[in-house]
């Protein structure tokens, strides 16, 4: 399980992403109707200025894990440009796997 720093951590991470939003990351989410009320309410950012084990996804899209309790346990990446990977994960696998068993 991710430690109380760790949850802190990543949700202030996602926050952070949410806020530096920019113009093409909300043009690349509305060509997939995705609107910026939308991008808000689930925290969907764009990496400006990466936090600590994000540095590979600067200029990337942030789309973060967030649970029912509001913890931030994870994070999909999109790749704005056509480069290749399109798309990378860093989650904690431990914390979705107790998720998944308390779910089932």
């Amino acid at each position: 399980m991710l430690s109380p720093v760790q949850l802190k951590s990543s949700l202030e991470a996602a926050v952070q992403y949410n806020k530096d939003l920019n113009e093409e990351a909300v043009a690349f989410l509305a060509g997939r109707g995705i609107s910026k009320e939308i991008a808000d309410k689930f925290l969907l950012g764009y990496i400006k200025e990466p936090f600590a084990t994000h540095e590979n996804y600067q200029g990337w899209l942030s789309i973060p894990y967030i649970t029912v309790l509001g913890h931030c346990v994870g994070f999909k990446f999109r790749r704005l440009d056509d480069g290749k990977p399109s798309m990378a994960h860093h989650l904690v696998r431990r914390v979705i796997s107790i998720m998944l068993t308390i779910i089932v």
